[in-house]
């Protein structure tokens, strides 16, 4: 779960093992196991310009 993830993070933080000054990157797998992944029917071309309303 993100949410799990931010909060061992933020425990981290608290806790001193990872430092105001380090960049940290937090990974949300979504595997698809719990909830249903997200409709991948729609696609953008890439050489098109986006249509930012649309989305």
């Amino acid at each position: 779960e993100g949410g799990a993830t931010l909060a061992a993070y933020e425990k981290a933080r608290r806790d001193g093992l990872v430092s105001a000054d380090e960049e940290v990157l937090l990974f949300n797998c979504a595997s698809g196991l719990k909830y249903p992944l997200a409709d991948q029917s729609r696609r953008l071309d890439r050489h098109q310009p986006i249509d930012w309303a649309n989305l």
